[in-house]
């Protein structure tokens, strides 16, 4: 090489401009850091309101219900995907509705039958599921609120070992009534006392030589766990049972025969029929001055409630309240203090075959299949048509309402909840933290000690 190449040469490295090596090796590492502090910050946010939304359970929050009158929602409609469970926090307290439709579709992957009931909250629209062990299990029906809203019972241990749960809400705590019915293969709660401290049970057990299984119906007392069985034979469920206001009485019907008898069993009951067209109420079929029982009547394709009296069945005078046409059935739930009274009315199923203008039990009527959705209508008296006071959206079949809430006659807007509910995005955000806490976790190690052995061997067998 000549001197002049060597000058030329050197002169050309000096006007390259130096690559400041060190400089910007600083300024990487502290944008890797930024980047993993801002990646650590939003996997931390997320694994906070991860927690927050957990259904982990907790001691039970302070009672609300001073915050603002409890209220009947004036709309209802099937829980989203990912509705908090009855047991999850924050808890409900107190519910004014319960109401079931079948949509249990995913909410109960590991077991081959179940029915998810929704308990609606006494004060906003705070939704809660709970599941039942079997297909069908039509709130106010087989699933039962009880009339303070606090309290929720249905059936458990269906055919193996049975009995009735019951929920208490504030505390998500459960008790187990075991059936006293020898030889049942389920216990089904039928109706509540109004002070919560009797419930009524119907028992299935094995069907007789038609194939017909029996059912037992039986009043328990929950202060002492004792059973009293009542009678057996063909019950409707929803319709059967109706405690007295005075709370010293009940009313329950078998086949065509309305009995009333006295809690204690202090005195003999007293029976009387009603025709095939004429069924007991439901839970609100008492009067609100204890004199009369409210009879539910179908005519062609009209309903209509009369009233009788609890001792001899003979017709009483009572509020002359408009008929309801185009429905299934309706059930007495409630008499509110404005003298209306509050109805269940189950609008029929668009794909029924099934003609309601004739002779059917008001259990057949109310089968999921055979309804589309269920209202509440209030029947005020004198009025020309009963009025609407909570609709549901399709998919809503049964219905119940606390007692408690429902007599006072306040209803508030609803807003059912759309979209995804927490746990949708509870158990959807996890396995993100988990794959964002490993990629951090290993980043930080090749970061301090370098790659792992692992990552020079595939390599190797890469090549």
């Amino acid at each position: 090489m000549t001197a002049r190449l060597r000058e030329v040469m050197r002169a050309a490295a000096q006007d390259v401009p130096t690559y400041a090596v060190h400089d910007r090796a600083r300024a990487a590492a502290r944008r890797t850091r930024r980047r993993t502090l801002a990646a650590t910050a939003a996997v931390a946010v997320i694994g906070v309101l991860l927690v927050l939304w957990s259904p982990i359970d907790r001691a039970p929050g302070p009672d609300r219900t001073a915050e603002q009158p409890a209220a009947l929602p004036d709309r209802i409609g099937v829980p989203p995907p990912g509705t908090l469970r009855v047991t999850d926090r924050p808890r409900l307290e107190q519910a004014a509705v319960l109401f079931s439709g079948g949509y249990s579709a995913g909410t109960c992957p590991f077991v081959d039958e179940c029915d998810a009931l929704t308990l609606v909250d006494a004060h906003t629209d705070r939704y809660r599921l709970f599941l039942t062990s079997i297909p069908e299990a039509p709130a106010g029906q087989e699933v039962v609120l009880a009339a303070d809203g606090r309290r929720v019972a249905h059936s458990g241990g269906y055919i193996d070992d049975p009995y009735v749960r019951i929920i208490e809400l504030r505390t998500g705590q459960t008790r187990d009534v075991p059936s006293a019915i020898e030889g049942s293969g389920g216990s089904f709660p039928v109706s509540w006392s109004r002070d919560g401290r009797w419930i009524a049970v119907r028992d299935v057990i094995s069907a007789d030589q038609d194939g017909v299984p029996e059912s037992i119906l039986s009043i328990v007392d929950l202060d002492s766990g004792q059973w009293r069985r009542l009678a057996s034979g063909p019950t409707m469920d929803g319709f059967s049972v109706a405690f007295a206001p005075d709370g010293r009485r009940f009313a329950y019907q078998i086949a065509g025969t309305v009995t009333v008898a006295a809690l204690d069993g202090s005195t003999a009951g007293t029976s009387f029929s009603v025709s095939d067209d004429q069924a007991l109420g439901g839970k609100g079929a008492w009067t609100p001055d204890g004199r009369s029982l409210t009879i539910v009547e179908r005519q062609g394709a009209d309903w209509t409630l009369r009233y009788v009296d609890p001792v001899t069945g003979a017709a009483t005078g009572g509020p002359a309240t408009p008929a309801v046409t185009g429905r299934t059935g309706i059930r007495l739930l409630a008499w509110r203090e404005d003298g209306s009274a509050l109805i269940a009315a189950f609008e029929p199923s668009p794909e029924s075959t099934t003609r309601f203008d004739k002779s059917l039990s008001l259990d057949e009527r109310t089968y999921y299949g055979e309804v589309h959705r269920v209202d509440l209508l209030a029947l005020t008296p004198g009025g020309a048509a009963p009025t609407t006071v909570l609709s549901s959206e399709d998919g809503v079949l049964a219905i119940d309402v606390a007692d408690d809430i429902a007599v006072t006659g306040r209803m508030r807007d609803g807003n059912p909840p759309k979209g995804f509910g927490p746990r949708f995005w509870f158990w959807t955000g996890l396995p993100m933290v988990i794959l964002a806490s490993v990629y951090l976790f290993r980043r930080r190690w090749e970061i301090l000690f370098g790659p792992s052995r692992w990552q020079f061997e595939l390599v190797r067998r890469i090549r």
